[in-house]
């Protein structure tokens, strides 16, 4: 592998079990480690699920992987978005006026350049409003939301 000079760092998520390595742009470790996770995560199951992740089995330790043009959407994208809103959106003022999910989906992806689920937009700013940190006005499927 070439040195790291523009490092990635990969998470792999089994169960509540997280997996990270770093690789290059090129992602020459990729397969290795990846096989290297899931020889780990095979190996040491029971121990993983007496930690507490009642999910984790032995059967779910070597999930198969994802063909490379399908992306794995989960708690990270949500996570990632609460983030770009808190520390990108809300202290701009961007909800001074009501938004859609879909006007903030589309802000989103302007300022990353990444796409995002609606659903996972959804989530983060359903989180925000439990939050109390942004107030929500319409009902199911038409929700906008605003700053407090």
């Amino acid at each position: 592998m070439r040195e790291l000079e523009d490092d990635i760092t990969i998470g792999i998520m089994m169960g509540k079990i997280s997996f990270s390595f770093k690789t290059d742009r090129e992602g020459s470790n990729v397969r290795s480690t990846v096989k290297a996770v899931k020889e780990i995560a095979s190996t040491h199951a029971q121990l993983f699920k007496s930690l507490g992740s009642e999910r984790f089995s032995k059967s779910m330790a070597v999930p198969e992987l994802l063909p490379q043009n399908q992306v794995r959407k989960g708690k990270a994208e949500t996570t990632l978005i609460l983030q770009k809103l808190e520390d990108a959106l809300i202290p701009k003022n961007y909800f001074k006026n009501a938004r859609t999910t879909g006007d903030v989906k589309a802000e989103l992806e302007k300022q990353t350049g990444l796409p995002f689920t609606s659903r996972k937009v959804s989530q983060a700013l359903g989180v925000l409003f439990n939050k109390k940190v942004l107030a929500r006005v319409g009902s199911k499927g038409n929700f906008h939301y605003i700053q407090q």
